[in-house]
C-alpha cells in the first residue's frame, strides 16, 4: 500500500505546523485605527512581498524532525495549502523541499481546502485512493472535517478538539507515532 502524508502549510492568517505564522500582517487582517488610510496601499504591498521571504516566517520547532520521521517511516510528505505560487520561493529558501516530494498550492491546482476537490486532485495526481491519504493541519474545519469528508484521514495538530472520526496531536512532534499507530492498525486489518 502507497502511504502519503500530506501537511498542511498555513498562510496569511492561518497557523502552520510546519512554518509558523509570518512576522507580519496583510490585508487581510484589520490594520485598526492606528493606521493612516492612505498608507494602507503601501503597508499592503510591503506586507504582501514579505510573504514571499523566508525572512517573514520561522519553522516551527520539531518540524525538522517530523519531516525525518515521516520520511524513515516510508512515506511520501507533500504540502496542500492555500497558499499561491510565492510559498514555492519560502519553501526553498527554508531548505524544506529535501523532505519534501510535492506541493500542492491552490492557486496552481485550481481549488481551496476546504473544498474536497483539493485532497482529491492531490491523490489523483500522486495515484493513490483518498483512502491512502492523511492530511495534517490545524484548523478543525479546512484540515480536519474537510479531509475526512473528502475520505482522507484528518490529523489536527494543537487546538482543544478534532472534529468526529479525525485524530488529534498536541505538538507536530507527535505526529510521527500517530501515523505509525494508523499504520500498524492498517495492517492488522488487512488494509
Amino acid at each position: 500500500i502507497e502511504k502519503l502524508l500530506i501537511q498542511s502549510l498555513g498562510y496569511v492568517v492561518l497557523y502552520s505546523h510546519i512554518v509558523e505564522k509570518p512576522k507580519v500582517i496583510t490585508s487581510r487582517v484589520s490594520f485598526g485605527e492606528n493606521l493612516p488610510y492612505d498608507k494602507r496601499k503601501e503597508v499592503t504591498e510591503k506586507c504582501w512581498a514579505a510573504f514571499a521571504s523566508a525572512k517573514s516566517w520561522k519553522l516551527a520547532p520539531g518540524s525538522v524532525s517530523t519531516l525525518t520521521a515521516l520520511r524513515f517511516l516510508g512515506l511520501k510528505v507533500c504540502i496542500l495549502s492555500n497558499a499561491d505560487a510565492r510559498m514555492h520561493q519560502v519553501l526553498r529558501e527554508m531548505d524544506l523541499l529535501k523532505f519534501i516530494d510535492g506541493v500542492f498550492l491552490a492557486d496552481e491546482i485550481g481549488y481551496r481546502k476546504p473544498q474536497a476537490a483539493a485532497f482529491q486532485s492531490v491523490a489523483r495526481a500522486l495515484n493513490i485512493s483518498i483512502s491512502q491519504l492523511a492530511h495534517v493541519g490545524d484548523s478543525p474545519d479546512e484540515d480536519g472535517a474537510a479531509a475526512r469528508d473528502a475520505g482522507a484521514l484528518g490529523i489536527i495538530v494543537g487546538g482543544r478538539h478534532a472534529p468526529e472520526n479525525c485524530l488529534r496531536a498536541e505538538k507536530i512532534d507527535e505526529i510521527p507515532y500517530i501515523v505509525r499507530a494508523v499504520l500498524t492498525e492498517g495492517k492488522k486489518k488487512g488494509r
